[in-house]
């Protein structure tokens, strides 16, 4: 039997398509509200009015719009605290039921038990759907029961269970009667279509991001990808071209779900396709680690970590937030965030290894400089990035490997077309010194217009005294008893 009213809450998963907690509202219900929360709690400790990510959401709560509207509805906006005002929008419009997705961080669950109860006092139902994630992490257990901490036994599990399961990606639900509350009603509840104006109203920005938000744009992007996933293996880490599929803030804010990108994946049956769903796997074990550990997001899962203080320089942090280190590689890569937000993966690796190893920087500073930045931040995959790169989490690098910056350029930005877009400064050097400037000869620096200390810096560590210090300091600590 069907609830006479339904709202559906959208979060972190502005799409019609695939969208498990609207396919079980329509199932569930006759007619469907839908909602959408600019928590301030989340937007309060921005520290930049003008964050593209606000713009990116904004677009795709545009989008989403649009399309609800095209169906007979449209998306309610509101601002404040959701524990409020979701109880409020609900009983105000008498709903039987609110539905939403599933989000793994501890925040986020501890906000929807409290929705729950308010609900439940009002005697309405809620209910999460999972969604963000393509497997149910309690599904994915070793023999004992234990939750899995490696990479290589956890993805074997993940693939026998998916192919047991057989996820069938459902396509955009038609014939939805979709709601829009009366103007009087809107008025009343405080709540906007204009997605723009609401975070205007309350002193944020929208400005163009560096690529649109929204579903459709992910499904257009998706398919640009149909061939340069066939070659994902040898692309994904050359800096100097894109290399990579630029879906990950499409599948961080919900733009494209997760079931959806494997399936595409799935059909193109090459070895650039099976290494990008090996990605995309990895993103569901973060998020896995995230759900079972909740302090993963915020400490180093190896605790010793946790009891050492790291010895790096302010100073060499603050250098390298502004790609000012002297190493170019690493220089163009934080430029790179700073004027785009977004970073290439293999560019994060060799920044992440340079902070934490040759500086000795506590991981946690350079986590939460690319929360600040990046446009496809996740709390799951930056934390398990870093902690992967520094060698304090659950399958982590060994502690003894180090990237060397110098090689990693030159293998990786061979033509140094990166290195130039990002670094000018440099731009004139010929390619043989362009990945370490130090050792090009005076006239070559003169005619190149370079000036080491002055148009650009020097390094700010020797690498091989650096290399010999870290490998101490990592030795030391891995020799203590927890």
């Amino acid at each position: 039997m069907k609830n006479d009213c339904a709202l559906v809450w959208f979060r972190r998963d502005l799409r019609l398509s695939d969208n498990r907690a609207l396919e079980k509202a329509n199932i569930e219900s006759d007619k469907i509200f839908t909602l959408f929360v600019y928590d301030e709690i989340i937007l309060q400790a921005l520290q930049d009015r003008n964050d593209q990510r606000l713009s990116f959401i904004a677009d795709g709560l545009m989008d989403l719009d649009q399309q609800l509207q095209a169906c007979g509805g449209g998306l309610m906006i509101a601002f404040g605290n959701p524990k409020d005002i979701v109880p409020k929008i609900a009983h105000k419009l008498a709903v039987k039921k609110v539905y939403c997705n599933k989000d793994f961080e501890s925040y986020a669950k501890e906000r929807d038990q409290s929705v729950r109860e308010s609900l439940r006092a009002l005697a309405i139902d809620f209910e999460t759907t999972l969604d963000h994630v393509i497997l149910d992490p309690d599904s994915l257990r070793t023999q004992q029961g234990k939750v899995y901490t490696v990479f290589t036994p956890f993805k074997k599990k993940w693939l026998e269970v998916y192919d047991q399961t057989g996820k069938v990606v459902q396509a955009k639900a038609k014939n939805l009667n979709y709601l829009y509350p009366s103007s009087e009603l809107a008025k009343n509840l405080q709540i906007s279509s204009d997605p723009i104006g609401v975070l205007q109203k309350h002193g944020f920005n929208y400005g163009k991001p560096v690529c649109a938000g929204g579903e459709l744009e992910a499904q257009k992007r998706l398919v640009e990808f149909s061939n340069p996933i066939k070659k994902y293996d040898q692309t994904r880490d050359q800096l100097g071209y894109e290399g990579t599929s630029g879906l990950s803030p499409y599948l961080r804010h919900g733009n494209l779900s997760a079931r959806e990108a494997y399936s595409f994946a799935q059909k193109k049956n090459s070895l650039g396709a099976r290494v990008w769903q090996s990605e995309l796997i990895w993103r569901e074990f973060y998020q896995y680690l995230l759900n079972y550990f909740p302090s993963f997001g915020d400490s180093s899962f190896v605790p010793k970590y946790n009891k050492k203080k790291w010895p790096g320089d302010k100073k060499h942090f603050e250098l390298w937030q502004q790609g000012q280190t002297g190493f170019p590689v690493v220089d163009a890569s934080m430029r790179c965030l700073l004027q785009t937000g977004t970073m290439p993966n293999r560019a994060r690796m060799i920044v992440a290894s340079f902070l934490c190893k040759l500086l000795l920087i506590d991981w946690q500073k350079g986590e939460r400089h690319f929360a600040r930045y990046l446009l496809d931040f996740d709390l799951a995959a930056n934390a398990g990035g870093w902690q992967w790169c520094a060698s304090t989490g659950a399958d982590p690098v060994p502690y003894f490997r180090i990237f060397n910056p110098y090689l990693q350029s030159q293998k990786f930005d061979s033509q140094g077309l990166f290195i130039k877009r990002f670094v000018p400064e440099l731009a004139q050097l010929p390619v043989k010194y362009l990945h370490r400037p130090e050792l090009a000869p005076k006239e070559v620096l003169n005619q190149a217009r370079v000036s080491l200390g002055s148009s650009y810096p020097r390094a700010i560590v020797n690498y091989e005294e650096a290399r010999a210090r870290a490998l101490d300091w990592y030795t030391q600590v891995n020799k203590q008893q927890l």
